[in-house]
């Protein structure tokens, strides 16, 4: 399904709002290769998405746990090629992927992580939105764990996981 997915995707007569769907929908594959694959198509190339499209494979991988947490290595992996790709487009593309890529994680240590990887390399004219970025993971951060706390009372568990689909 994913290959055959990214052929319909290069199709020209594909609307544009599938295509974008299905650049999403392939950072759901449950292979690792496979969402490496997806993250590599916002670098662009004969299998690259188009400049505009490149947050939509990173918000697709980055929508579970281990998705966010292989789209944050990947975008320390490969910065310097997700900058060069996106040199003179406007710095908000970066500050989407940057906010995809390092948001979904939410835990204090991987907060702190993004803060430092940050300070240790700025960008020029996201530094609020990167702070912007590390406030809202440490604000998650805090949720989960009053969450978990109230997932220790039984009613309130029960309750919670009535909710599940």
């Amino acid at each position: 399904p994913y290959h055959a997915l990214r052929r319909v995707a290069r199709r020209p007569d594909i609307p544009q709002a599938v295509r974008l769907s299905i650049y999403t929908a392939l950072g759901s594959a449950t292979r690792r290769d496979l969402r490496l694959k997806t993250l590599d198509m916002a670098l662009g190339g004969r299998n690259g998405v188009r400049l505009q499209d490149i947050m939509y494979p990173v918000q697709g991988v980055s929508s579970d746990p281990d998705g966010a947490r292989l789209a944050w290595r990947w975008f320390i992996q490969r910065r310097r090629s997700i900058i060069a790709r996106l040199k003179g487009a406007s710095v908000r593309l970066l500050g989407l992927v940057i906010q995809l890529a390092a948001g979904s994680v939410p835990d204090k240590g991987h907060a702190n992580a993004v803060e430092a990887f940050f300070q240790q390399h700025p960008v020029q004219g996201l530094e609020r939105s990167i702070a912007q970025v590390v406030e809202s993971i440490r604000t998650d951060a805090k949720f989960v764990v009053r969450l978990e706390d109230a997932m220790q009372d039984e009613e309130m568990k029960d309750l919670l996981l009535s909710f599940e689909l």
